[in-house]
């Protein structure tokens, strides 16, 4: 059943890909710094899409092996992806929002529950939208606590270039830049991440090579 699960994920990011236009064609920065010639905006799937639905099992049957007690996002786009992940496993989701490199309880108000749970939760993944760096990823799991951060899951690594997981202790030849600064593809991380879609494969479906400049 997972591996049927994330069979039908990676089928959902394609679709969702060619589908909904969530390839944007323009030179824009990242949240890491990086920049780049293809925006990946998976917020154009809809939520009440199939392809939806198929990616949130597909990231869930990531999550269940490792027995996650709360799952948490990274703000803000991969807060609608967190929270139905969440659910699908039974697990408390706490939604926090950035406002000007700051993170703040997000407009939801947490429940007493949440708050408790939040709080004493020791196995907590983390979910992302697009992975490009991992510094957003590295940088929310410090500010949520990384010594209770066990892993995380992306729908799309752009970092990637082969298809699976990508393992801290694995290097990586090419660079991005950000500042001006050359910095490398991915910073480690002292827990496990992984991706239903790596970058390679997302510009197979683009039909065009995206750049990063150096």
């Amino acid at each position: 059943m997972r591996s049927l699960a994330l069979e039908q994920g990676r089928d959902a990011v394609f679709s969702g890909l060619a589908n909904y236009d969530c390839i944007e064609r323009s030179v824009f920065t990242a949240a890491s710094g990086i920049e780049a010639n293809l925006k990946y905006n998976l917020e154009k799937i809809a939520e009440d899409s199939p392809e939806f639905a198929m990616i949130v099992r597909a990231l869930a049957a990531i999550c269940e092996r490792a027995q996650p007690d709360l799952l948490s996002a990274v703000p803000n786009g991969a807060n609608r992806w967190g929270e139905p992940v969440a659910s699908e496993l039974g697990v408390p989701f706490a939604r926090f929002m950035a406002k000007n490199g700051n993170y703040m309880v997000g407009t939801k108000a947490w429940s007493h529950d949440i708050r408790e749970a939040f709080t004493e939760a020791k196995r907590i993944i983390v979910t992302e939208d697009v992975i490009s760096t991992r510094v957003s990823t590295l940088k929310y799991a410090q500010f949520i606590g990384i010594d209770r951060v066990i892993g995380a899951v992306a729908i799309l690594d752009r970092g990637e270039d082969v298809m699976g997981i990508r393992t801290p202790e694995q290097s990586f030849e090419y660079m991005f830049t950000s500042n001006g600064k050359a910095v490398p593809a991915h910073v480690t991380v002292p827990f496990r991440v992984e991706s239903l879609v790596n970058l390679p494969t997302a510009m197979m479906v683009a039909e065009s090579g995206g750049y990063y400049e150096d």
